[in-house]
């Protein structure tokens, strides 16, 4: 399938903002800066970014632990994702959340969970309601390290198929 010009540049950039916004993250984890956990997903930005860039809007997402450019993907604002991280109260979640708990509901990205396989079961909660909403909208779930070994996704791969849900 071939692409335009002006999508694979919009990849590449958001790729390379993932990749920085990374290795800003980790510099800062390195001199204490950041309290809480991180969990860095450094060489995996092509299919965070592409996966999310292949959304439309409206369309709804989770993502994993490793949550920095599947966010970036999805278009979350850089400055707010970094205030989140350093605990500022100018964060998406006024800095409670952190890197592993980040979302932006009111954009559709609802949320990421430090538990591997989590958002799946989220994933298909929020596409059964936009098959009973009749939005025509999707819902791209990310699954994360080891999480198809969890029964949440064995449960929500049933419930997608059984409820013909489109996640």
């Amino acid at each position: 399938m071939e692409q335009s010009e002006e999508l694979l540049a919009k990849m590449y950039y958001r790729m390379n903002q993932s990749r920085f916004f990374e290795e800003k993250v980790n510099w800062f984890n390195s001199r204490g800066k950041i309290h809480g956990s991180i969990q860095l997903a450094l060489g995996q930005e092509a299919s965070s970014v592409a996966s999310c860039l292949a959304l439309e809007e409206g369309d709804l997402m989770t993502m994993t632990h490793r949550c920095h450019a599947q966010a970036i993907g999805f278009g979350m604002e850089i400055k707010k994702m970094m205030a989140e991280i350093l605990g500022k109260d100018s964060g998406y979640g006024h800095g409670k959340a952190g890197s592993l708990y980040l979302s932006d509901v009111k954009s559709g990205n609802l949320g990421a969970s430090d538990v591997p396989g989590m958002g799946y079961t989220i994933a298909c909660g929020a596409a059964l309601t936009q098959k009973l909403k009749k939005t025509g909208k999707v819902v791209l779930c990310f699954g994360g390290d080891g999480s198809t070994n969890e029964g949440a996704f064995h449960e929500a791969m049933n419930m997608a198929s059984v409820w013909n849900l489109t996640v």
